[in-house]
């Protein structure tokens, strides 16, 4: 084979190997160079936002009418309690009336709306809850932050304390104890409301654990349950309420600040400062 012709086949052959391999090169970087259209993937929120909390009018009770405000606040990590004696002087349409009587003439809806009038504050929902579905809901025996002064403080008849176990400042309640202490003729009416809110403030220390299930449970209960809340925002109280599982809440409960004039609680000065400064 002549020289000539050896250089030719040898050209040949390279760019046999040669032009394929660039050819690959060439289309693979085009392909890097051509856009993408971007997905987008939404991240999941794992710490609580501004808005992450609830107002919620809470009304239990058979022959007494019980009214509780809560609010269930994920940023602060806190829930407050004020308990509402039932003859407390709300004005509805320039009328004085007690939220009790108010809940007879034209049921809770009519409550929520007054309070938020009366408070100037945002109440989201409304529950009552029949005291028998309540007692259910927190059955069995919870261990509570109740000291011994707390009790004490509120009731001279100490033949009541011998009902609750007290081991190192902190008594074992069920619900069927705290009616009985809360029902005892034993107590005066503000001692009543006073120890309500501090009862209501322990249970929910003792299960904010749990909170996230018994609460939408109760939302649910249909019958003789009523609420406000829609199905879709049951779902935000769940999901609020999960956040306490991260770290215990500050649990802080009173009774909303008033004086009792016969038989009408009504609302003193520092009311509106105290309650704006747990619920919102």
């Amino acid at each position: 084979m002549s020289g000539r012709k050896a250089f030719f086949l040898s050209l040949i052959i390279s760019l046999g190997v040669i032009v394929p391999v660039y050819t690959v090169f060439v289309m693979m970087h085009i392909a890097n160079d051509t856009p993408v259209e971007q997905q987008n993937v939404s991240v999941p929120i794992t710490t609580p936002q501004v808005g992450d909390s609830k107002n919620l009018l809470f009304m239990t009770g058979e022959e007494k009418d019980i009214f509780v405000l809560l609010r269930f606040d994920a940023l602060q990590n806190k829930i407050s309690v004020a308990a509402l004696p039932a003859n407390t002087v709300v004005l509805n349409g320039g009328k004085a009336v007690t939220i009790s009587q108010a809940l007879s003439y034209a049921g809770p809806a009519l409550i929520n709306q007054t309070l938020q009038d009366t408070l100037t504050l945002k109440i989201d929902d409304y529950l009552y809850v029949p005291p028998d579905i309540l007692e259910s809901a927190f059955a069995g025996q919870i261990s509570a932050p109740l000291s011994m002064e707390d009790m004490e403080s509120l009731n001279k008849n100490l033949t009541l304390l011998r009902q609750f176990a007290f081991n190192g400042g902190v008594s074992t309640l069920s619900p069927a104890s705290v009616r009985q202490l809360l029902t005892s003729d034993s107590l005066d009416d503000m001692d009543r409301q006073a120890l309500r809110a501090k009862l209501y403030a322990a249970f929910l220390t003792g299960t904010c654990e749990q909170l996230y299930k018994i609460l939408p449970t109760l939302m649910r209960g249909g019958g003789e349950v009523r609420t406000s809340v829609k199905a879709t925002d049951i779902y935000n109280y769940e999901r609020i309420c999960k956040y306490f599982l991260r770290a215990a809440p500050t649990v802080e409960g009173c009774v909303i600040p008033g004086e009792l004039h016969q038989d009408r609680y009504e609302l003193n000065e520092t009311a509106l400062n105290t309650m704006q400064r747990l619920f919102t």
